[in-house]
């Protein structure tokens, strides 16, 4: 099956990738299906919401998991505790159809991500997170 011209584009970006291009792509996509998510529990359209919230789960748990502890010392393990704390709100808003804790991981990777992107653009230097 061919791919449509975004779609090879989308595929090119993702191949040639750094791995600080991965991770912003990454909270991006975790943003969108949690405002997704808002947007459905608003509608009351239950099953759209939870496979939004469940999108933006499985990329909280890809960010987990890849994250290294040896190499990233105290940035890493303060980055588990937030992850846990976003994927624990992400599934209390699961459960419960409340956009609140989607709200409140939006906050907390919106404000990864400009890190994320300022470290990208700017390899050199050392970026402080919080």
């Amino acid at each position: 099956m061919a791919l449509n011209p975004y779609q090879k584009y989308q595929e090119n970006r993702i191949e040639g990738a750094s791995q600080g291009e991965m991770i912003v792509m990454l909270y991006e996509g975790a943003i969108r299906f949690m405002n997704q998510g808002i947007i459905y529990i608003e509608q009351k359209n239950i099953e759209k919401a939870n496979e939004s919230i469940i999108k933006a789960q499985r990329i909280v748990n890809e960010l987990q998991i890849t994250l290294n502890f040896e190499a990233g010392g105290e940035i890493a393990e303060n980055l588990y505790r937030l992850y846990d704390f976003c994927m624990q709100e992400l599934i209390r808003a699961n459960i419960k159809k409340d956009s609140s804790g989607l709200t409140n991981s939006i906050q907390i990777f919106e404000e990864l991500l400009s890190a994320w992107k300022e470290i990208v653009s700017n390899p050199d230097k050392t970026i402080a997170f919080g």
